[in-house]
C-alpha cells in the first residue's frame, strides 16, 4: 500500500494529465454525432475482427469436447436403433472409444484403445470406426484393451459378397495397408472391381451387412478350387483415431451351444 501511494505521488501530474485528456476526448466525441459515429464505425472496424478470432479460437480449443459429445451422441442413436430392433434381434450394444496406439507398418499390427473391463470391453468384441471394421478385441486391461487389427496375419474374418450373398474370407497379406485378400470364393462366381464386402455375421464379432471393403483385383484359380480377390479396406488405418466397440449379449450362448455340439 505504502508503495501505491509512493507512486501516485511521484506521477501525479502524468496521472492527472491522462485523466484530464480522458475526459477532454470523452466530452469531445459526444458533443458531436458525426464524432461519435465515427469513433464507433473504427471501433467495430477493430473490435469485429478480434471478436471474430476470438470465437475462432475458442472453437478450436472446444474442439476437443465437440468431438467427444459427437462420439457419445454416435453411441447412444446406435444404442437405440439396436434397442427399437424386434426382441429377437436386439442382440448389440455399442461403446466409442479413442485410438491410443496404432500400428500400420509392421509385419502384425495392433491397436490400442482407452476402454477396458471396466467399461465393459471384453475378449472377441468387433471394433469398428465411421467407414468400416477395424478389428477384434484381443487383450482387456482395466483401462485399455489391445485389438487385433484388420493388418494382422491372425485376423481372419467371415465375410459376405453383398450382391451374391455368398460367403468368404478375408485376411491380410502383409503388403499394404490399404488392402486385404478375400479367399474361399466359389469358382462360378466372378467380381467386379467396386463390388461391396460386408460381414457375414456369422461370427459373434461383428453383426451382418458391416462393411469391409471393396473388390479391388479379381483372380481366377488356375486349379479351379477356388477364386480370390484383392479388395480395398473400406478403413484408412493410417488416419484412424476414433472407433466404436460392439458387444454381443448372445455371443456366450450361442458359442456354449456350439461347443457343446462339437464335443458330443
Amino acid at each position: 500500500m505504502v508503495g501505491l501511494f509512493s507512486f501516485i505521488q511521484k506521477h501525479i501530474f502524468l496521472i492527472l494529465f491522462v485523466l484530464l485528456e480522458s475526459v477532454a476526448v470523452f466530452m469531445f466525441i459526444n458533443s458531436q454525432p458525426f464524432h461519435s459515429r465515427s469513433v464507433a464505425k473504427s471501433f467495430n472496424s477493430i473490435a469485429g475482427p478480434v471478436l471474430s478470432l476470438e470465437k475462432e479460437i475458442g472453437d478450436y480449443l472446444s474442439l476437443k469436447e465437440q468431438n467427444e459429445a459427437l462420439l457419445n451422441y454416435n453411441t447412444f442413436l446406435l444404442n437405440k436403433f439396436e434397442e427399437k430392433q424386434p426382441a429377437d434381434s436386439a442382440r448389440y450394444f455399442f461403446l466409442s472409444a479413442k485410438v491410443v496406439r496404432n500400428d500400420i507398418h509392421r509385419e502384425k499390427n495392433y491397436i490400442v484403445i482407452n476402454r477396458g473391463s471396466i467399461d465393459g470391453i471384453s475378449p472377441d468384441m468387433g471394433v469398428f470406426g465411421a467407414d468400416g471394421i477395424v478389428g477384434i478385441v484381443a487383450e482387456v486391461g482395466t483401462h485399455y484393451s489391445t485389438v487385433v487389427s484388420l493388418l494382422n496375419p491372425y485376423s481372419v474374418i467371415s465375410a459376405r459378397l453383398k450382391d451374391s450373398g455368398h460367403t468368404a474370407t478375408v485376411t491380410w497379406d502383409g503388403l499394404n495397408s490399404r488392402f486385404g485378400v478375400m479367399t474361399d470364393i466359389p469358382t462360378h462366381l466372378t467380381l467386379q472391381q467396386g463390388d461391396t464386402i460386408v460381414t457375414s455375421g456369422f461370427s459373434s464379432s461383428f453383426p451382418a451387412d458391416m462393411l469391409i471393403g471393396t473388390v479391388e483385383n479379381f483372380y481366377t484359380s488356375p486349379s479351379k478350387d477356388f477364386n480370390r480377390a484383392q479388395i480395398r479396406f473400406a478403413t484408412d488405418f493410417g488416419t484412424l483415431r476414433n472407433v466404436f466397440i460392439v458387444g454381443d449379449r448372445e455371443a456366450d450362448e450361442i458359442e456354449t451351444l456350439y461347443k457343446t455340439t462339437n464335443d458330443e
